[in-house]
């Protein structure tokens, strides 16, 4: 029987209200950084899982436009709880600069519609040099939707 404790795999958030795209990124995001990537489809319920579990998410990937609650506010929100979370922003607005996106504490933007060689580039400028990839025979990235 396999123990939590030996769950070694980093858990990425994702926050976006487009089903179709979180499957996708979702899957791309697994694919990529090998870690296990749990989605959301709103801001409201990616807040209550990380203050129900704080520390179990080692970076975010939000949208900017959702209903009820924006990725600024969103982005806010996550730092209150865990002020070191890595947060960021995916927007097809245009409206924010990386150097705006800075300001409202994310780590780096991304402009939908994204290649995956644009999301590759991102992460691996503002995550995965923190965050080894595992051995690839060790662990199989996962996605969970929540």
């Amino acid at each position: 029987m396999k123990s939590e404790s030996s769950h070694t795999t980093a858990r990425w958030m994702l926050v976006d209200d487009d089903d179709n795209l979180r499957g996708i990124v979702a899957k791309l995001l697994a694919a990529l950084a090998g870690v296990e990537v749990v989605s959301f489809s709103s801001g409201d319920a990616a807040l209550n899982a990380l203050a129900a579990t704080p520390g179990a998410f080692d970076f975010v990937v939000s949208d900017l436009d959702m209903p009820a609650m924006s990725g600024i506010e969103f982005c806010r929100r996550a730092h209150a709880i865990q002020p070191r979370l890595k947060v960021l922003l995916a927007t097809g607005s245009g409206l924010l600069t990386t150097e705006e996106a800075h300001g409202y504490g994310f780590c780096g933007l991304i402009a939908k519609p994204f290649s995956v060689a644009a999301l590759r580039n991102v992460l691996a400028t503002v995550v995965l040099p923190e965050n080894p990839q595992p051995n690839p025979g060790d662990v199989a990235p996962a996605c969970v939707a929540a």
